[in-house]
């Protein structure tokens, strides 16, 4: 299954419908996937949801601004990355935040930012406007409009369109609220499945800042064995 006439087609089997139906119109049943669909993007942190979004800083009376609203189509809470004229910002809590500008404990070298409803604050205030501001976030999976349309997991993860699937089944059935559920939870474990899977890949790129390895130094010099992060021994 790629596309939405794909996932059409399996649903009106699984229904047991005909090509036409009184109770579910393919109109109907095409938003029911749609809404499937935007369920689906919300289970997980997928990385086809992920998107930077470029913005530019700005000042009232020649005084640079602290916080910018959040890219329209981001989620809230969802910026994992920001950086401001190529130095990075790095994510602190909100009180965190706080306490840092209350005290000025900052240190001159670092450089935080943090969320507040739809808005983003900076620590260190950028020095002028017309700065670049890079934020990389979430955004929702979109609608499902035409038969032709893609899922998120369509070009890369094309199995979890059965959790699509399941879910947008799931609803049709609501009569039956105990299947309805049975469907819903197996949709989850699906996804959940593929998301594990994405991580598990993802998990195979080292930072640069961390070695692979943390284990026993077994004969050190001095005879004391101790941890030795990055040595293997």
């Amino acid at each position: 299954m790629n596309v939405v006439s794909d996932i059409l087609a399996r649903l009106k089997t699984k229904l047991e419908m005909v090509d036409t139906s009184t109770l579910y119109s393919d109109p109907t049943l095409i938003s029911i996937i749609s809404d499937a669909h935007i369920w689906a993007g919300d289970q997980h942190a997928w990385p086809q949801n992920e998107k930077a979004k470029r913005s530019l800083t700005t000042a009232v009376a020649g005084i640079v601004d602290e916080y910018y609203d959040y890219p329209s189509e981001f989620k809230s809470d969802s910026i994992y990355m920001l950086e401001v004229n190529g130095v990075t910002y790095d994510p602190k809590s909100w009180d965190s935040y706080k306490t840092v500008k209350k005290n000025n404990s900052i240190s001159s070298n670092e450089n935080i930012f943090a969320t507040y409803g739809r808005q983003f604050f900076l620590n260190h205030v950028p020095s002028a406007a017309g700065l670049p501001i890079d934020a990389h976030g979430q955004i929702q999976a979109p609608p499902l409009v035409n038969l032709g349309d893609k899922t998120i997991f369509s070009d890369s993860e094309a199995s979890l369109n059965e959790g699509v699937l399941l879910k947008a089944f799931s609803v049709c059935i609501t009569g039956d609220k105990k299947e309805s559920l049975n469907q819903e939870l197996l949709a989850s474990a699906i996804l959940a499945k593929g998301f594990k899977t994405i991580v598990a890949r993802r998990q195979r790129f080292q930072e640069t800042n961390l070695p692979r390895f943390n284990v026993p130094d077994m004969f050190p010099q001095g005879g004391s064995r101790q941890f030795v992060r990055g040595n293997i021994g």
